[in-house]
C-alpha cells in the first residue's frame, strides 16, 4: 500500500499488480496486523477502511463537517447517540453505525463544551460568544440561550437531577442555572484566574471547579508564569465556598468526581514558553472531597494532560494528553494499565458510554475515536 497526495494504491506484494485505490490526498497509511483493515492519514484526521475495498466508506472514525478541533464530545444517556462540538457548530451522531445525523447551528464563536442533560432530552453548549444555549435532542430545535457570562465559557455540566447547570469561564466565575427556565441561580467568585472546567458532585451538593492560565510578562523570550491553578469547591445550595485544592504546579485542565462522589480527579499541564513545543507539570491528581487531601498523584504522561474521566463504574480512570495519549489507570491503586495509541492529534475530550463498553475521545484534528473497552480490565 502506498500514500501520496494523489491518493491511496493497494497492490500485491507477489504479483505486483494493482488492486484498488482511494483517490483523496493523503499522508500516511498502515495496515491493521490482521491485514483485515487499515488506517489513512489524511489531513482531517484518522479513516478506518476495510483493505479489501479502500475505497469504501470509513468503518471506525468519525468526522467533523467543519474544519477545526472537535473540542468536546459526549454520549446520551441511552448510549444511542454523540454529540460533539467544532468550530462554531455542534454535531450529533450514532456511535452504532459512524453515520452523522444532524448539525445544530447558532452561536457565533467557538463551541467549548457540549452536554446531555441526564433524561437525555436536552443538549446544553458552551461557547465563546459568552452563552449557553440549550436545544431540543429530539427535535434539534433550540430551545433558549443563557446569558450572564463576561467572557468565553469553558465548561459546562447537568446536575444529576437534571435541574441545575454549572458553568465556569474565562471570567473566573461558576454560574448555576435553573435548566428548565434559564434563570441564573448563584454567581461563585473567588478564582483569580480562567476557570477552565467544572463538574458536579453525584448528589448535586458540591461543584468542583479548576483554574489557571500561563501569563506572559515580558516578550518573546519570557517562558511565562503559571498562575491560579487551583481547585476550588462549592455548596450550590448556600453558595459558600468549602475548600481550595492546591498542589497543581500548572494549569488545571479537567476536573471529575468518582461515581460515590468521595474522590476527584484533575489533570493538569501547559505549554512553556513563547513558542516552545515542551511542556510542565503534566500529571493526574486524586483527592478526597472531604478532606482535601491529597490521595496520590499519576504520572507518566509527558505532555499537557488535557482530559480525565472516571468510568461508569469508578473502577478506571483514562485521562488524555494533547499529543494524543491516552492512558487508562486503575482508580484504586493507580497503577497505570493501558495506553491506547492512535490519535495523530492532540485529545480534547473524553467520555463513557453508559454501559462502559465504548470509550469516546474527540482530537483536535477534527475526528472522534471510539475505543473497545468490553476487554479491557
Amino acid at each position: 500500500m502506498s500514500a501520496g497526495a494523489d491518493g491511496i494504491c493497494l497492490w500485491d506484494v507477489n504479483t505486483g499488480e494493482y488492486i484498488d485505490e482511494f483517490r483523496v490526498p493523503a499522508i500516511s497509511a498502515a495496515f491493521n496486523p490482521d491485514g483485515r483493515t487499515c488506517a489513512i492519514v489524511r489531513e482531517w484526521g484518522i479513516s478506518i477502511r476495510n483493505a479489501q475495498n479502500i475505497s469504501s466508506e470509513d468503518i471506525g472514525s468519525l468526522t467533523a463537517r467543519d474544519i477545526g478541533s472537535v473540542r468536546s464530545v459526549a454520549f446520551s444517556p441511552d448510549g444511542n447517540t454523540i454529540v460533539s462540538c467544532s468550530g462554531n457548530n455542534i454535531h450529533l451522531w450514532d456511535p452504532h453505525t459512524k453515520q452523522f445525523l444532524k448539525t445544530l447551528i447558532g452561536h457565533t464563536d467557538l463551541v467549548s463544551s457540549v452536554v446531555f442533560s441526564p433524561d437525555g432530552n436536552t443538549i446544553a453548549s458552551a461557547s465563546d460568544d459568552r452563552t449557553i444555549r440549550l436545544w431540543n435532542a429530539n427535535t434539534r430545535e433550540h430551545i433558549k440561550t443563557l446569558m450572564g457570562h463576561t467572557a468565553s465559557v469553558n465548561s459546562l455540566v447537568f446536575s444529576s437531577d437534571g435541574n441545575t447547570i454549572a458553568s465556569g469561564g474565562n471570567d473566573r466565575t461558576i454560574r448555576l442555572w435553573n435548566a428548565n427556565t434559564g434563570e441564573l441561580l448563584k454567581t461563585f467568585t473567588g478564582h483569580t484566574e480562567n476557570v477552565n472546567t467544572v463538574a458536579f458532585s453525584p448528589d448535586g451538593n458540591i461543584v468542583a471547579s479548576g483554574s489557571g492560565r500561563l501569563v506572559y510578562h515580558g516578550r518573546g523570550e519570557d517562558q511565562g508564569t503559571c498562575e491560579g491553578q487551583e481547585i476550588r469547591l462549592w455548596n450550590t445550595n448556600t453558595g459558600e465556598h468549602i475548600r481550595t485544592l492546591t498542589g497543581h504546579t500548572s494549569v488545571v485542565n479537567s476536573v471529575v468526581f468518582n461515581p460515590d462522589g468521595n474522590t476527584i480527579a484533575s489533570a493538569s499541564g501547559h505549554w512553556m514558553g513563547y513558542e516552545s513545543t515542551y511542556s510542565n507539570g503534566e500529571e493526574v491528581r486524586l483527592w478526597n472531597v472531604h478532606t482535601g487531601e491529597l490521595i496520590k498523584t499519576l504520572t507518566g504522561h509527558d505532555v499537557v494532560v488535557s482530559s480525565v474521566v472516571f468510568s461508569p463504574d469508578g473502577n478506571l480512570i483514562v485521562s488524555g494528553t494533547e499529543f494524543g495519549e491516552i492512558r487508562v489507570w486503575d482508580a484504586y491503586t493507580g497503577e497505570h494499565l493501558k495506553t491506547l495509541k492512535g490519535h495523530t492529534g492532540g485529545v480534547s475530550s473524553l467520555a463513557f458510554s453508559p454501559d462502559e463498553k465504548i470509550l469516546a475521545s474527540s482530537r483536535t484534528d477534527g475526528t472522534i475515536l471510539l475505543w473497545d473497552f468490553s476487554n479491557i480490565p
